[in-house]
């Protein structure tokens, strides 16, 4: 069995030794590693031009910046092994992470593979776990995942899943809204995977190794990132698969709009929080109220708000 590792690469020659080499360190060897260059304006590029020319296992796609997402679908396209892997070229892998996934699927044969990782700071271990679901390892429905997805953050890594790759096959989904830089990115990818997805395999042991660097964009909340991480185009395209799915009771449109509104308090608080004295004078002026989808605050009076988070979301459409 075959892996394709798919690692899209973006001004990343800090860390891209670090990633590589967990994949050279793999305990399971029969895998191929996708590096896809998204128009890196440092040495990204020519680094991996050198990985590939060490070893024929790495093969490398260069293209104009795109954005994580396409630059995903590129190695999704360019891939030939039997499961996809995604890894992003900040984080590693687990020196036996295919191995047990790969025996997983020898003994199970599921079309996506659930697993979970460490969280680290700054280098620092904080003891974290992330994509917890249970203690040991089970099938989990699709229904269930899905209803996961329509509620929360929790389980959207893409970095913590391997897929067979033909779910990926045939998906004609519009997705030019996600050109370029989006909150999102990979709960948008998982969605038609999921749709095709007909058994799904849960793994409690710890694979990857989330590294997050407390300087990093995507982790700072400025007014000109606002619109962002509302996550607006992720929403959109959520709702489209709801339809899809059959999703479209009551209770499922409330809890996905008890979503959008938590995500709504956790943008503008953490803005709040985080953005600088120069930017809270833009901040104060920012029109929050266009922000808003108008959809979702038919719930405003949803049992899955409490009466603080409903005064804070009062608090911030005031500041309009």
């Amino acid at each position: 069995m075959k892996f394709s590792i798919v690692v899209p690469v973006y001004n990343a020659e800090s860390f891209l030794d670090s990633c590589v080499q967990s994949v050279e360190s793999q305990l399971y060897s029969d895998w191929e590693l996708i590096l896809i260059d998204d128009g890196s304006e440092d040495g990204s590029g020519k680094m991996l031009d050198d990985y590939a020319l060490k070893d024929s296992r790495m093969r490398v796609a260069h293209q104009e910046n795109r954005g994580q997402f396409y630059a995903r679908r590129r190695g999704i396209g360019l891939s030939t092994g039997d499961y996809i892997v995604f890894l992003d070229s900040d984080d590693v892998l687990e020196p036996e992470c295919l191995r047990v996934i790969q025996r997983a699927i020898s003994a199970q044969s599921p079309d996506i593979v659930l697993y979970t990782g460490r969280v680290f700071v700054d280098g620092m271990d904080t003891g974290r776990c992330v994509g917890n679901i249970a203690s040991v390892e089970s099938e989990i429905s699709a229904r269930w995942l899905k209803k996961q997805l329509i509620s929360s953050h929790r389980l959207n890594s893409l970095c913590l899943k391997a897929f067979r790759k033909e779910v990926f096959d045939g998906d004609t989904t519009d997705y030019a809204c996600f050109y370029g830089t989006h909150c999102g990115e990979d709960k948008v990818q998982l969605l038609y995977p999921l749709t095709n997805a007909k058994k799904i395999w849960y793994l409690p042991n710890r694979l990857y190794q989330y590294h997050r660097r407390n300087d990093s964009t995507m982790h700072q909340y400025r007014t000109d990132t606002i619109s962002r991480m509302m996550a607006r185009e992720m929403f959109e395209i959520l709702y489209r698969f709801m339809q899809i799915w059959d999703m479209t009771e009551a209770a499922d449109l409330e809890t996905v709009a008890v979503y959008y509104l938590k995500n709504y308090l956790s943008v503008y608080f953490n803005c709040r929080k985080r953005c600088t004295a120069k930017e809270r004078q833009a901040l104060r002026q920012y029109p929050w109220k266009d922000e808003i989808d108008k959809r979702a605050m038919r719930y405003f009076f949803s049992s899955g708000l409490t009466m603080k988070e409903r005064v804070k979301l009062l608090a911030a459409l005031a500041r309009a």
